[in-house]
């Protein structure tokens, strides 16, 4: 049987404040280079405004990249552990690390391929059975 384990309200929250902050971020720099370029010439004025929109589009990129990457999202079966979309024999892996002084847990699969466990979205609880289960496993 499959148990799955999904983030707490932290990484909801940390995705609109990465919103929210680039989008006043744009607004105080275009507010900014608005009140600077009042008396250049049009061009300027336009080049400047299509270099801040490309620079927009792009920061808004990355924030739906970041949204889409997906939520880290972890199950545990009694044969392997799937991190977001990449399921892990048991079998396969050769090393786990734990944290150390702030520093997320690891995966050390058998051909030397590192996976981090980003526990510090998931609850206490369910950080502590799934560091558990890992342990048992290996």
């Amino acid at each position: 049987m499959e148990k799955s384990f999904k983030p707490n309200n932290l990484y909801l929250l940390k995705t609109i404040g990465l919103v929210l902050a680039t989008l006043a971020g744009f607004t105080f720099i275009y507010t900014f280079y608005s009140l600077m370029t009042a008396n250049l010439h049009r061009i300027v004025v336009i080049l400047i405004n299509i270099f801040f929109g490309i620079l927009f589009l792009i920061a808004i990129l990355f924030i739906i990249l970041n949204i889409l990457r997906g939520k880290p999202t972890l199950s545990i079966s009694e044969e392997y552990i799937k991190i977001k979309y990449r399921k892990i024999l048991f079998s396969d892996i050769k090393e786990y690390r734990p944290s150390k002084g702030g520093s997320e847990p690891e995966i050390i699969t058998k051909d030397n391929q590192s996976f981090t466990l980003e526990l510090s979205w998931f609850t206490k609880s369910d950080r502590k059975e799934i560091e558990d289960h890992l342990i048992k496993h290996l």
